[in-house]
């Protein structure tokens, strides 16, 4: 019993997930921003932790990783499809 509604629930975890992933890659822009923003805001937050660096710094070093990582991921998931 336990077995079959973990498969359902994985079933649907798989089926929302392919969903979002699906929405997400038709909305190249809104894609973009959680890959810059996620990761940008990461690197920032450890930035300001580990080094204590000032707020400009720490802003400007968060932004400059998280488009960096955007715009490569975007370009290399598009040549990937084809």
């Amino acid at each position: 019993m336990k077995t079959s509604i973990k498969r359902v629930a994985l079933s649907r975890i798989r089926s929302s997930y392919a969903t979002a992933d699906q929405w997400l890659r038709e909305h190249a822009l809104v894609w973009w921003l959680l890959l810059a923003i996620v990761p940008g805001g990461a690197y920032a937050g450890a930035e300001a932790l580990l080094n204590d660096g000032s707020l400009s710094r720490v802003l400007t070093l968060g932004v400059l990783f998280g488009v960096t990582f955007a715009t490569v991921t975007v370009l290399l998931q598009r040549l990937r499809q084809g």
